[in-house]
């Protein structure tokens, strides 16, 4: 497999997306990992990411639902 690295990217950027395109999902980044990765945690806001308390409204058309 070969990896295409683009010059202009941030280190940070290149780190993250080398962990998170790995194979093996054992090996993977995961997501709060993530989430506390110094290029993501820049941006990230705990209350953002908890704000969608109700369903979504497109829900009511999925035939099954979850309970």
């Amino acid at each position: 497999m070969t990896f295409y690295i683009i010059p202009n990217v941030a280190s940070q950027a290149r780190d993250l997306l080398s962990k998170m395109l790995v194979i093996d999902p054992e090996s993977r980044i995961s997501v709060q990992e993530a989430l506390s990765h110094p290029y993501i945690h820049v941006w990230y806001d705990p209350a953002e990411a908890d704000a969608v308390s109700a369903p979504y409204p497109f829900m009511s058309l999925c035939p099954v639902q979850s309970s």
